[in-house]
């Protein structure tokens, strides 16, 4: 049975939860992905069906990335009250935590479940003494989340910013 962990968060509906992205999800995560693409793609005026094909193919290309060059990453769906409101995608080496991807449906954000998940992250890798990197863009609204759980920028790749949260020792730092 796949390890489920609960996130303990003030949301309504719930605790969040964390479980392993499985067959059945596909549509789920099809749906994310397109979800976070929306602005950019409504910008372009689609022959019936094309966009859909689009965000498909586009999604299959980022997942099979994904896979290549994270072999052995977590995929996890978050759920909220037994509804799935999101995903993550996080590979750990031994040099660092990545956050590789996060994503939330636009109905689950802004209600303090992005940030209870990457708490749970950054908790892990504080126990294993590594830090927690991930990129953003710089106008992306949630830096602001990252900036606030104590992520600072330490670089910069192409269009996006690297961040990172150290880990914290006993001190709290």
């Amino acid at each position: 049975m796949p390890t489920v962990t609960r996130l303990v968060l003030p949301v309504v509906g719930g605790d969040p939860t964390l479980r392993p992205v499985g067959p059945g999800d596909e549509a789920l995560l099809l749906a994310i992905y397109a979800s976070t693409r929306a602005a950019e793609l409504d910008l372009v005026e689609w022959p019936p069906g094309e966009r859909e094909r689009f965000e498909r193919a586009q999604h299959l290309a980022q997942q099979r990335d994904y896979a290549a060059r994270f072999p052995g990453a977590r995929h996890d769906v978050v759920e909220v009250g037994g509804r799935a409101v999101g995903r993550i995608f996080v590979h750990t080496d031994a040099d660092r935590v990545l956050i590789v991807d996060v994503s939330l449906l636009p109905s689950a954000r802004g209600l303090g479940i992005g940030g209870g998940v990457l708490r749970e992250v950054i908790s892990r890798a504080d126990g294993a003494g590594l830090p927690v990197r991930l990129q953003v863009e710089p106008t992306n609204r949630a830096r602001r989340l990252y900036v606030r759980l104590g992520f600072e920028v330490v670089g910069r790749v192409s269009t996006h910013l690297q961040m990172e949260h150290p880990p914290r020792d006993g001190a709290g730092r």
